[in-house]
């Protein structure tokens, strides 16, 4: 479904809480960008377009109560992030804008911080000039705060990723023309730790039980999707062929 067109890298999928379904971003079949569409993870039924709407839909995920959350250019043509479940699509409800809450709109990439009640985030936002990675309450507005930077180096903090106790943080280090993925204590800034270093690695997700990541690397030349230890260590090519692989997520749950 991914065209390399595209300005981000990829379908972008997105498993439901109790792994019975998958987001995925295509394309509109009206022309107007891209948008989310749902399968069924066991392959019955039709795909269906939850956000048809004109600009693109990116970055989909799920949060415990079912709710989605997404990166959209559809206000302005600015990165900003919505909201919506399966019930408001249902029911002709338009998503959310989230970021219209708040003092600065060009957000992206939310990761919901899984504390089981869905109103708290992580995101990436240029309020500062380079991305960096901050949190967001929306039962707290004042609790709006960085949480990764990498102004210091002159780089970006992109693609958060948390572990599934929301103990540990992996993100995307960008300095010049290298990406790398850095693994730190979720709630303490100064604990984070280089995992990779060939220059070329990205997309980390944790696995359910928070020990191990997936990611995305070129460093053979090629997109292909890398497995490693929470270390870094044994880090090996799941993939290994002549096509483009990315956008690597982990299963939440076993399906019967």
């Amino acid at each position: 479904k991914w065209s390399p067109d595209w300005p981000f890298g990829g379908t972008q999928l997105a498993w439901s809480p109790d792994g019975a379904q998958l987001l995925y971003v295509a394309a509109s079949p009206a022309g107007n960008g891209t948008d989310l569409w749902l399968i069924n993870a066991d392959g019955t039924g039709a795909p269906v377009n939850i956000t048809a709407a004109p600009g693109d839909d990116f970055h989909p995920t799920w949060c415990g109560d079912g709710s989605i959350w997404f990166t959209s250019l559809r206000a302005n043509n600015t990165h900003q992030i919505f909201t919506t479940t399966l019930a408001d699509y249902d029911n002709g409800l338009r998503p959310r804008n989230i970021s219209g809450t708040h003092n600065f709109p060009r957000e992206y990439d939310p990761v919901l911080l899984p504390d089981g009640d869905c109103q708290r985030l992580m995101f990436v936002t240029t309020l500062q000039g380079r991305p960096e990675i901050w949190r967001y309450f929306l039962d707290c507005p004042n609790c709006y705060r960085v949480v990764r930077t990498e102004r210091d180096n002159n780089g970006a903090a992109e693609e958060p990723a948390l572990s599934a106790d929301g103990v540990y943080i992996a993100y995307t280090r960008r300095i010049a023309e290298t990406a790398e993925i850095v693994v730190g204590e979720a709630l303490n800034r100064l604990v984070n730790v280089q995992v990779t270093d060939s220059g070329a690695n990205s997309q980390p997700q944790f696995s359910p039980d928070g020990q191990w990541l997936v990611f995305t690397s070129t460093r053979d030349g090629n997109r292909e999707i890398y497995r490693m230890a929470r270390d870094g260590a044994g880090q090996t090519n799941l993939t290994q062929d002549a096509a483009t692989d990315t956008d690597p997520v982990w299963q939440p749950v076993a399906l019967p």
